[in-house]
């Protein structure tokens, strides 16, 4: 429900199970590379029975457009350990020359698993591609995301993808195909590769989306709608909106960060329950529903959240927007809807009914940066919350154990002993309660949300026990 004023209020993540998590040691190797020191608190499992997986499987590399110049394999493998993901995407790989890339430097971790290691990160092929066609007198601009099991597959799909674009204009490239054509070409290269629709209710280049999206699967992929196993939220969505669209009721709901840079890489994720790590068991966990939870930021920090018309600085709420026919009330153009207003238009009463107590696991994050500006009133880019970021996670553990499963006790205690081990000398830190109350703030979902609208980031404000609040927005970096 969204507030009279146009804020929507702050709701508590879902219950959800919550794995067991290793041990911290009392102490840290200070002459340890830090990546070093920050495996060392995070071991990822490698026994045969059931496991959790983090994953973030959609990203880019430095050959898609309006993306980071530093994303290398090495620099996404390194995220990935500070962030604590097990498993991330080797993305782009329709690219030719940073495809090349990807089979010089990643090796396989067994024959025919499909997984890919580099640098100490696990990787998938997984690349999104941008599809336009016209269909029912309407132009379709569809965000997909492609994955594959081994570079055979990889260079297959690129071969027949390079026969209507060249791929090497844009790692993301733009194709002159319907949706079900795409899913066609790559099942044609191997029937283990899968399509996920991306961010799918935005309003560009969203599946579901109102401006150039479907009502449904069905009219994108026809009879083929049945081999969607999966869909991905986007920023400006979470599982609780999309449970009672018919769409969602049956597949895996998955969030990824589709970063840009390396800072933003598991800004969302998802947490699988796996038989090993494979990439035949990622595609059985989707197909089977074996999520965990969604690592989710709050949708309304998301810059398609709410509806507006950015240019004449109008942001409304669905309620808002059909008393004003969906249009803007300063220059009579019509507004762009956003995901809230989309998500309620698609779903289901009968759902809504049956879903309300049922919907798929998922917590809200706030991002280690973002809580760092708030405590400590710097950039969230700047050099000194950098330097703040590496001493906390050198001492506490990667950022999504820090943000979503350590124990707040034991978050203290590390502080704490980190701050006699430095002898306070570290410019600019403050450690102990102030950050652990804005962690606990932050999962217990204490924050103010001034939601995003047509392509502007929201902000947030983090509640403290003495009453002051710390705000800043998430529009870093796409």
């Amino acid at each position: 429900m969204v507030g009279e004023a146009g804020v929507e209020p702050a709701t508590s993540c879902s219950q959800s199970r919550r794995a067991s998590t290793a041990p911290l040691p009392d102490c840290v190797n200070r002459t340890m590379p830090l990546l070093s020191i920050v495996k060392s608190h995070f071991q990822r499992p490698t026994q045969s029975h059931a496991m959790r997986t983090i994953a973030d499987l959609h990203l880019h590399s430095r050959f898609a457009l309006a993306t980071s110049p530093r994303l290398t394999v090495e620099t996404l493998a390194q995220a990935a350990i500070r962030k604590g993901v097990d498993l991330i995407a080797a993305p782009d790989f329709t690219h030719p020359v940073w495809r090349s890339q990807l089979r010089d430097e990643l090796t396989e971790t067994a024959h025919g698993s499909g997984i890919y290691t580099a640098h100490g990160t696990n990787f998938m092929l997984v690349s999104e591609v941008a599809c336009v066609w016209r269909q029912d007198g309407k132009v379709r601009r569809v965000h997909l995301l492609l994955t594959a099991p081994n570079f055979d597959a990889v260079e297959r799909i690129s071969k027949s993808l390079s026969a209507v674009q060249n791929l090497e204009s844009d790692g993301r490239p733009t194709l002159k195909l319907s949706a079900r054509d795409a899913l066609n070409f790559v099942r044609d290269a191997d029937q283990r590769c899968q399509v996920i629709p991306a961010h799918a209710f935005t309003p560009w280049y969203g599946i579901l989306g109102p401006k150039t999206g479907f009502d449904s699967l069905e009219e994108a992929f026809g009879s083929d709608a049945n081999q969607i196993f999966a869909i991905e939220s986007g920023l400006s969505a979470d599982p609780g909106m999309m449970s009672a669209i018919p769409d969602c009721a049956n597949r895996a709901i998955v969030s990824f960060s589709d970063a840009h840079s390396a800072d933003n890489i598991a800004r969302e994720a998802t947490v699988l329950e796996m038989e090993d790590l494979t990439y035949d068991s990622v595609i059985d966990a989707l197909k089977h529903r074996r999520i965990i939870e969604t690592l989710e930021g709050n949708p309304a920090h998301g810059k398609y959240h709410l509806d507006g018309h950015r240019k004449c600085g109008i942001r409304f709420t669905p309620e808002e927007s059909r008393t004003h026919d969906n249009t803007c009330p300063v220059c009579t153009k019509p507004l762009t809807l956003g995901v809230l207003h989309r998500t309620n238009g698609l779903s289901s009463a009968k759902l809504a009914y049956d879903s309300a107590n049922n919907a798929q696991p998922y917590r809200h994050i706030v991002p280690l940066r973002e809580i760092i500006s708030h405590v400590y009133q710097c950039k969230p880019n700047s050099k000194n919350a950098s330097a703040i970021y590496d001493s906390l996670i050198a001492s506490c553990g990667p950022e999504l154990q820090t943000l979503a499963y350590t124990r707040i006790a034991k978050l203290n205690r590390h502080l704490n002993e980190h701050a006699r081990r430095r002898g306070y000398a570290f410019s600019g830190i403050v450690i102990g309660n102030e950050f652990t109350q804005a962690i606990n703030a932050a999962r217990n979902g204490e924050v103010d949300i001034d939601p995003g609208y047509d392509g502007v980031y929201g902000h947030a404000r983090i509640r403290s026990k003495h009453g002051m609040s710390f705000s800043s927005g998430y529009g870093l970096a796409t």
